[in-house]
């Protein structure tokens, strides 16, 4: 989840470091490289960039880049839905999302780190140890998430008084701690989830999960729920868990239906 006050900290950050995109060990050459031979036994200088190298950098990093448009985008609208519904709603639902993001920081973590050890694995040419490793990231942000979830459900009434919310807010902001609970574990799924797929060197199914996901389900069910049905800023927040939840489940379907077949180095 790539919150509003956190942009950078979205799942698609790292771009195209070292084993995000499983180009580890895989130099393909190009096209147009300018190469020096070697004379007098001095090391051959330096191929200088082409065109050719932009625009395969272009076409892994362009989707991860709009992966990150349309998940903070998603967010953003959330907070302006919820400051129409009224000072007491947006309050909640700003403290509540600063909560998430907080538990969300440890999975974006464990995200970037599954994306390097199944980059290095792809570039060695071990599926297995790829899968290996991006499903045991995935188990533990997941795992760690379900921890968070449950720190949600047991103390909301004592991070609310840590949050200092007022008195108006906290009807509110109670419901949004249970449901934030509720989607930890999607939330943790989908962040690492697209930290393993940019490792297999899949950028471009995230940012299309995200887009269906969060737009053609999260929002509809969102203004159902919020507006239609009356439910206000808890609707909201349903909505960005059904969103959450899509997304998850695609991501992990990806990974999962990728490795197990034989995943190759990306050309860069």
């Amino acid at each position: 989840m790539a919150r509003p006050a956190a942009v950078g900290a979205g799942p698609g950050c790292g771009g195209l470091r070292d084993g995000d995109v499983g180009e580890h060990r895989h130099r393909a050459p190009h096209r147009g490289a300018v190469h020096s031979q070697p004379q007098g036994g001095r090391a051959p200088a330096r191929r200088l960039p082409v065109w050719a190298d932009l625009s395969r950098a272009i076409r892994l990093g362009l989707p991860i880049g709009l992966h990150i448009c349309a998940e903070v985008g998603v967010f953003a609208l959330a907070g302006v839905l919820a400051a129409g519904l009224g000072p007491a709603s947006v309050g909640a639902h700003q403290i509540a999302i600063s909560f998430a993001s907080v538990s969300f920081t440890v999975a974006m973590g464990i995200g970037n780190a599954g994306s390097v050890r199944v980059g290095w694995a792809v570039g060695a040419h071990n599926t297995p140890q790829a899968r290996l490793s991006g499903f045991m990231a995935l188990a533990g942000g997941a795992g760690f998430m379900a921890l968070s979830g449950l720190v949600f459900a047991l103390f909301p009434h004592t991070l609310a008084k840590l949050a200092g919310a007022p008195a108006d807010v906290l009807p509110l902001l109670i419901p949004l701690l249970m449901v934030s609970a509720i989607f930890q574990v999607f939330d943790g799924a989908q962040g690492v989830g697209a930290g393993v797929l940019r490792g297999a060197g899949d950028t471009r199914f995230t940012f299309l999960a995200n887009m269906v996901g969060h737009y053609a389900i999260g929002l509809p069910v969102t203004l159902l729920l919020a507006f239609k049905l009356g439910l206000g800023v808890v609707g909201i927040w349903w909505g960005l868990c059904a969103g959450l939840i899509s997304v998850a489940v695609a991501l992990v379907w990806r990974f999962n239906r990728m490795s197990a077949g034989t995943l190759r180095p990306v050309e860069v």
